[in-house]
């Protein structure tokens, strides 16, 4: 349905809109089958919503100084996108490492796997 009124902005809307409803229904589920105790995943969860916020804020800015570059004809959009897309890895990077929800160990135990 948000495909056709938002072009491929929809799409990437409605995938990421689908993901968290299913994220949302497995955590529902294992909750309600008292298999495992949601509170560190709810944390977790918590803490990586917070995380997107924060760089979807950070990219709203970034959008409000080079919407009028988008809207033209200017050569040099790829490089711009480019550097909104390396801003956006930046910042989602930080705020993970911020809020703790990765650690550096974390990342050295799975690469030891």
């Amino acid at each position: 349905a948000l495909m056709g009124k938002m072009s491929f902005v929809g799409l990437a809307l409605a995938t990421s809109i689908s993901g968290w409803c299913n994220v949302a229904l497995l955590i529902w589920g294992i909750h309600r089958q008292n298999l495992i105790i949601c509170n560190p995943i709810t944390k977790t969860i918590t803490k990586i919503i917070v995380c997107s916020a924060i760089m979807g804020g950070v990219l709203w800015v970034c959008s409000a100084y080079t919407h009028d570059i988008f809207t033209t004809n200017a050569p040099h959009k790829i490089a711009i996108l480019i550097g909104i897309i390396t801003i956006g890895k930046l910042t989602y990077t930080i705020a993970i490492f911020a809020t703790k929800t990765i650690t550096t160990g974390d990342i050295k135990n799975a690469l030891r796997k």
